[in-house]
């Protein structure tokens, strides 16, 4: 936990820049932070009574209120022209993303879970590199091997420490 903590980390620093005029974005990707943690932790809990599709739906309902005051709030439209875009980004990242995050909540352990999702920064780094030709510093590398690496040891059976620690039988 501590490489992969680490990895994201390094990824995340080559970019962080504190300023007056990042201040506004700096507050809405902190407040989006704490709510994605609130969120992963309600699907924890509530895995534990549900089903994935059920509690998917339920978390997406309790989320529209939220949504909608907030799109009030700052004057975006709430009608769109075009409904492509808006059907391609909820099936791909509601359905199928959240909808997976949902179930493997319920069936892999909390560490894994949590490893993966910290594969994030590596993921987006990586876009940019691609799409946008960003350059990746080697901190940036470092941070990614750092997680993969991470993924990998903690699916590894259980050897060493945590084997011999255990009381003899």
């Amino acid at each position: 936990l501590v490489m992969a903590l680490g990895g994201a980390g390094l990824l995340m620093s080559s970019s962080y820049e504190l300023s007056p005029r990042n201040f506004t974005g700096d507050l809405m990707t902190l407040a989006a932070g704490l709510l994605y943690g609130g969120y992963l932790i309600f699907v924890e809990r509530g895995r534990t009574d549900m089903q994935p599709l059920p509690l998917l739906v339920l978390a997406t309902a309790f989320s529209l209120p939220l949504l909608l005051s907030i799109s009030l709030g700052l004057g975006e439209r709430l009608w769109p022209h075009d409904w492509t875009p808006l059907l391609i980004l909820a099936v791909s990242s509601q359905v199928i993303g959240q909808g997976l995050l949902v179930y493997s909540i319920g069936t892999l352990p909390p560490l894994v879970v949590g490893l993966a999702l910290l594969t994030q920064p590596a993921i987006s780094a990586a876009i940019g590199w691609l799409a946008y030709r960003e350059r990746l510093s080697a901190a940036d590398l470092v941070g990614a091997v750092g997680i993969a690496a991470a993924l990998v040891l903690v699916r590894l059976p259980d050897r060493g420490l945590r084997a011999s620690s255990e009381p003899p039988s």
